[in-house]
This record gives C-alpha cells, sequence and structure tokens, in this order.
C-alpha cells in the first residue's frame, strides 16, 4: 500500500521535470533600470553604512575614555 505523501512527490518532479521552451523570457529580462533611482540607492545605503560605523565607533571610544 503506497503513501500518499510519496505518491505527492512523483506528481512533483513530473511537474518541475517538464522542458520550457529556450525562447521563454522572464518578467525581468529586458526591464531597464533608472540609473538615478540606482545611483540614490547606492548613496543611501552607503550613508546608513556610515551611520552605523559611526556609531559604533563612538560608543567604542565611550568604553575606551571611561567616560
Amino acid at each position: 500500500m503506497g503513501s500518499p505523501i510519496l505518491n505527492d512527490g512523483v506528481f512533483a518532479v513530473e511537474t518541475v521535470t517538464k522542458n520550457f521552451p529556450q525562447t521563454q523570457t522572464g518578467p525581468d529580462v529586458g526591464r531597464v533600470t533608472d540609473p538615478s533611482l540606482t545611483a540614490r540607492a547606492v548613496v543611501a545605503v552607503s550613508g546608513l553604512g556610515a551611520g552605523f560605523w559611526y556609531v559604533l565607533w563612538k560608543i567604542a571610544l565611550h568604553f575606551i575614555g571611561g567616560r
């Protein structure tokens, strides 16, 4: 007597191994990104990273100075 879980697994493998045509494109293929948006994102991430390290540096100085 077979297990229902094993039967589901057989159907999942059959679905996953289905061949798709090579010409099929995804939704992100050919999309052009906005360079100004990318630049602003880089500046924002860099600023957040710098702020994080600045706070850690100030905490370290506080403990080293013993104030």
